[in-house]
């Protein structure tokens, strides 16, 4: 019998640590600042948060509209750094103050998850919503008008997408949501449970108000992943928690690509002798020390593709005698006819497409921003065009110590870079490259005889490195 108990309360003991583990909720706001997150406002590129709407305050992460003398139609969103397929999402948030002035009347007391988002970054210029599914956040006031209250918390829109609710295929608006009427401006728990392109669940305080399955795009593409995003819709909005759990079957993939870095090791790549101590996952990134003095390329080779990556530069070190590019992609010279050179902390590495060296994206520290093309822009046997074609139109280059992210296209000889939601690189040609090959991601550098770090090198990471074939 003694055994019996032991054997009965230790299978509660595991049970009940099961549940523990399985209830863990991952905080996707740090209470400090944005970090890890992107805001993303009609008419500015990705990256941009003008008039500091998205804050942090008093611990607290707002949309705050207090720098705003009048809403002029940039609506925005804040997008978290990593795309989900299976996961909880809850938050805690409440309405505050009034309404932008020139605000919409729709708008009032608005705000909501974005679930299965598209990036940031793949947002057109004058795009008003990302594609994706919208939990809608709405409070209510009767005392304003009819237009301003029956508006049920945890309701569904669908910017770009479609789902299906009973079996018939539905555009969400209206009142789809079970949800009795809040005013918005206490605390209110919403949370959505989100199962791929299957089923989401909406859930306001704990209760289930809405559940709808077959997530879309508009052309009838599945939809199974995607960012987690909030909205600047011009009421004031302020939430104390942001957090995730994620999922059994979860794929931290955006809708239609293939992860080519797990997150926890370099399977997938192909790592060489010289390599095993230099190349290396750390903290769920892939981090370089540039001593491994080769490059790690992918095991697969990709002809027509779109690459999405994130990267960043670690750190610099000495001074490297940076020219001027102009924008035909030579470099401005002196009187003497020397290049015109500047002094300029650096690092240099890139992403290598087609299994070739010269077909490279840089990542550096120039004033002319990275994802040019050097190994082309500096051959002068190539046609003045694809020099100038491969030269950045612009710097989008975030700080030194900030992560970025690339959206590289390659179809067939013709490359298109955009950096932090910029086109910096437009349909240039690339000839002779191959047709196929491994991506690659570059080692630049070393160390010098004194052990010092050279003035051109890569410590650099990587993340979020995502592809779609063409």
């Amino acid at each position: 019998m003694k055994k019996t108990l032991i054997a009965h309360l230790s299978l509660v003991v595991c049970l009940a640590a099961g549940s523990a583990h399985a209830e863990t909720w991952i905080p996707l706001f740090n209470g400090k600042d944005l970090d890890g997150w992107t805001a993303k406002f009609k008419g500015f590129p990705a990256g941009e948060n003008p008039n500091n709407v998205f804050r942090v305050e008093d611990g607290l992460l707002k949309v705050s509209y207090a720098d705003v003398e009048k809403f002029d139609g940039s609506f925005g969103h804040l997008f978290y750094k990593t795309p989900y397929s299976h996961y909880r999402i809850r938050g805690e948030f409440r309405f505050t103050g009034d309404q932008a002035p020139g605000g919409p009347e729709w708008a009032f007391r608005n705000n909501g998850f974005m679930l299965h988002s598209q990036a940031p970054e793949t947002m057109e210029i004058g795009q008003p919503f990302p594609n994706s599914i919208e939990m809608q956040f709405w409070g209510n006031d009767p005392e304003k008008g009819k237009k301003f209250s029956g508006r049920p918390m945890g309701n569904l829109f669908t910017p770009g997408t479609k789902v299906s609710i009973d079996g018939k295929v539905s555009e969400g608006g209206g009142k789809t949501s079970s949800s009795p009427e809040f005013s918005g401006l206490d605390w209110v728990t919403v949370e959505a449970e989100v199962r791929g392109g299957e089923e989401i669940v909406h859930y306001v305080n704990g209760k289930e108000v809405l559940r709808y399955q077959n997530t879309i795009l508009d052309d009838g593409t599945p939809l199974t992943s995607g960012y987690i995003a909030i909205q600047a819709e011009t009421h004031n909005t302020e939430f104390r928690k942001i957090e995730i759990m994620p999922l059994p079957g979860n794929k931290s993939v955006p809708n239609g690509m293939t992860s080519l870095f797990d997150g926890e090791s370099l399977k997938g790549w192909k790592v060489g002798p010289k390599s095993e101590r230099h190349w290396k996952v750390v903290d769920g990134v892939i981090d370089y020390d540039a001593l491994a003095g080769e490059h790690l390329w992918t095991e697969e080779s990709f002809g027509d593709f779109e690459l999405h990556v994130d990267w960043r530069i670690k750190e610099t070190h000495g001074l490297y005698p940076v020219p001027t590019v102009l924008p035909d992609g030579s470099h401005k010279k002196g009187a003497d006819g020397k290049d015109i050179v500047t002094p300029t902390p650096n690092a240099d590495s890139g992403i290598l497409l087609r299994g070739q060296m010269k077909s490279q994206c840089n990542i550096w520290c120039w004033p002319i921003g990275s994802g040019e093309v050097y190994g082309y822009r500096m051959d002068k046997n190539m046609p003045a065009e694809v020099r100038a074609g491969v030269t950045p139109k612009v710097c989008a280059d975030n700080p030194v110590g900030e992560w970025n992210r690339f959206i590289i296209r390659m179809v067939g000889d013709q490359l298109t870079v955009q950096l932090n939601g910029q086109t910096v690189i437009e349909n240039a040609k690339l000839p002779g490259i191959s047709e196929s090959g491994p991506i690659g991601l570059q080692h630049h550098g070393g160390k010098e005889k004194d052990g010092s770090y050279n003035n051109a090198t890569s410590l650099v990471q990587f993340r979020n490195v995502f592809i779609k074939k063409l």
